[in-house]
């Protein structure tokens, strides 16, 4: 099984997502997945525990590193980590072309509490960007059971 993972994250190591998903993708490493991460964050920092490919966003198109169509339709399946990243509806939008099934892991992007914040940005995304995704997605994977309660209104499957 060839996955791609999708992540908002940098080679600093302040947040969360760059502590679970380079975690995540050693431990599917292991299970015999081919694995690879196109890092969408904006400073492309090395991340030295990753046993896996790192493409990053901003070095897409150079001369050693595949094009965006090529990394896409090399996936069995791309997984898009966190929410509201427009970079996510140009890959979302070019794995549909492909047929690439898709699966979101929000993190808590998708609950109803997080759509109050910024509802105006947030509305204009998701009629621009996220509903798209939403929409195109084969499933959501929710981390916990409340993340999931909160995010039924999405009507999506989910796992």
């Amino acid at each position: 099984m060839k996955l791609l993972h999708v992540a908002p994250i940098d080679g600093r190591l302040g947040s969360g997502l760059s502590y679970s998903i380079p975690a995540l993708l050693n431990a599917q490493q292991k299970a015999g997945a081919l694995v690879k991460m196109l890092a969408s964050g904006l400073d492309p920092e090395p991340i030295t525990n990753a046993d896996y490919p790192i493409i990053w966003k901003i070095n897409l198109g150079d001369n050693d590193t595949l094009d965006l169509n090529e990394l896409v339709a090399w996936a069995d399946i791309v997984i898009f980590h966190s929410t509201y990243i427009p970079f996510h509806w140009k890959v979302a939008r070019i794995a549909k072309r492909h047929r690439v099934p898709m699966v979101i892991t929000p993190r808590g992007g998708m609950n109803v509490c997080a759509g109050r914040i910024k509802p105006l940005k947030k509305f204009f995304g998701n009629h621009l960007f996220f509903n798209f995704i939403v929409s195109s997605c084969s499933a959501v994977h929710y981390l916990t059971e409340n993340e999931a309660a909160g995010s039924q209104h999405w009507k999506r499957p989910f796992f």
